[in-house]
């Protein structure tokens, strides 16, 4: 069966939008808490349909004729899944 990658992308505007920020920080842990058991609890109702389960990204490096460097973007994880086309790689993910 053929694999596609998704990638969870987010940008600065995006979480400035969110209101994150403006929270205090015993709420940001506990929606921390809550989110990851949320998705915790989605990766085992789908892992059959995963090939390869992702991760969250960490920092990014640039790497080019000059050397490295860092740089930033806004990719945040991704997940492989199998499916059978294109088009219904999207309800796996």
């Amino acid at each position: 069966m053929p694999k596609f990658m998704a990638l969870y992308v987010g940008s600065p505007e995006a979480f400035a939008r969110s209101g994150w920020n403006d929270l205090d920080e015993q709420t940001r842990k506990e929606r921390e808490i809550q989110g990851m058991k949320a998705w915790g609890e989605w990766q085992e109702a789908n892992k059959s349909k995963a090939a390869d389960e992702g991760s969250p990204l960490g920092k990014t490096k640039r790497v080019d004729a000059k050397g490295v460097s860092d740089i930033s973007n806004n990719i945040a994880g991704y997940i492989i899944v199998e499916a059978e086309s294109h088009d219904a790689a999207p309800s796996s993910s």
